[in-house]
């Protein structure tokens, strides 16, 4: 499979990640959204560049799979509490 291919399989799990995370923290909608609207935005122009292209389609699955190790477990200070 092309490395293209497999970032844009994984794409909308990162975005989807990022949003939640965003909102999570206290985030708006509307100005995530914006934000997030504007990076896809940068991220397409840069793709335009033969190279940087081929760097995104590397670095994007890869930063997907660091957003899903670092979010935290769900409920994990109650657990804490009760030992």
């Amino acid at each position: 499979m092309d490395p293209l291919h497999l970032a844009i399989a994984f794409l909308p799990l990162a975005l989807y990640l990022l949003v939640l995370g965003a909102i999570r923290r206290g985030g708006t909608k509307g100005g995530t959204a914006f934000l997030v609207a504007a990076a896809g935005v940068v991220v397409a122009v840069l793709a335009l560049v033969p190279v940087v292209g081929y760097v995104e389609a590397v670095a994007v699955p890869l930063l997907a799979a660091r957003i899903r190790r670092r979010r935290p477990e769900r409920y994990a200070g109650l657990r804490t509490l009760a030992k």
